[in-house]
């Protein structure tokens, strides 16, 4: 009996607190299957200007982030409207960060959705994104031009890309009715929602050295959907806050155990001297 409730009240120690957090938090890192991406995110010795904040843990190689700033990944031009007016430098560098995100942001996990392209096999559909950056990427283009409103499905593709076929170029400013809501979520098919600054929202940009401030908002949503490995991250960081309590727990019950055992020893000898 007393090895049982010794055994017992081993087994009732959390195993969570017993498992390294680190190597369980990483597994909610995780890169889109998609044709130019990392199997999973790692770090990289360099990564070209404006991917440059992923450089510590990031889904794209520095070719890629370097490809991103002067080649064409996916024989998509940016300016189809050139005939009307080139894409002004600040609006290209805003679409360069948002492709930047798209490549080698890890934390889109909770987001992301199936699909069947020859480009990609995952999408991600209505990441959070901070107003503001959302606004600040829509003054940077509203007076440029573009010719459909959904950049995914709208285009004439052919050997040479994406082309406006019949389609009249007019303003960003236009094409949203000036909207920077209507910008950022539709231009992509809605792969973005613009969010208020005040709740938990990705930004596009950020300093790499304190780290991505994307974790986090990923985080929050892999908790409130209860399901994934950051569900049970949390549960094994709060199991491990308190090993000693833990411990004294089991302490206590084997101490229990014991004085049980000497209880009911005692109770036998004095049972056996009455039956003499």
């Amino acid at each position: 009996m007393l090895s049982f409730l010794i055994v017992q009240s081993v087994l009732t120690v959390p195993v969570l607190s017993l498992l390294p957090i680190e190597y369980l938090k990483i597994t909610e890192k995780w890169c889109l299957d998609g044709k130019f991406h990392k199997t999973l995110p790692g770090p990289e010795d360099e990564l070209h200007n404006q991917c440059t904040p992923w450089k510590s843990y990031s889904c794209c190689t520095h070719n890629i982030s370097k490809t991103l700033h002067y080649g064409n990944l996916y024989s998509f031009d940016l300016d189809h409207c050139a005939h009307i007016k080139p894409m002004s430098p600040a609006c290209k560098r805003h679409f360069i960060q948002d492709s930047c995100f798209y490549e080698c942001e890890p934390n889109v996990r909770p987001w992301a959705v199936k699909i069947n392209m020859t480009t990609r096999q995952e999408r991600y559909y209505k990441v959070p994104l901070c107003q503001s950056d959302c606004e600040s990427w829509y003054r940077a283009c509203q007076n440029d031009y573009t010719c459909v409103r959904n950049w995914v499905t709208d285009f004439k593709w052919g050997p040479g890309g994406n082309k406006c076929g019949n389609r009249k170029c007019v303003t960003f400013r236009e094409m949203y009715q000036n909207s920077s809501k209507r910008f950022c979520q539709e231009i992509w098919d809605d792969a973005w929602e613009e969010m208020d600054d005040v709740n938990p929202c990705m930004r596009l940009w950020f300093n790499g050295t304190f780290g991505n401030p994307n974790d986090e908002v990923a985080e929050i949503k892999l908790a409130e959907m209860g399901i994934g490995d950051m569900a049970m991250y949390i549960q094994i960081e709060q199991g491990s806050r308190f090993p000693w309590l833990t411990l004294g727990f089991c302490v206590i019950l084997v101490v229990g155990a014991l004085g049980y055992y000497v209880f009911r020893r005692r109770d036998l000898n004095v049972f056996s001297l009455k039956c003499l």
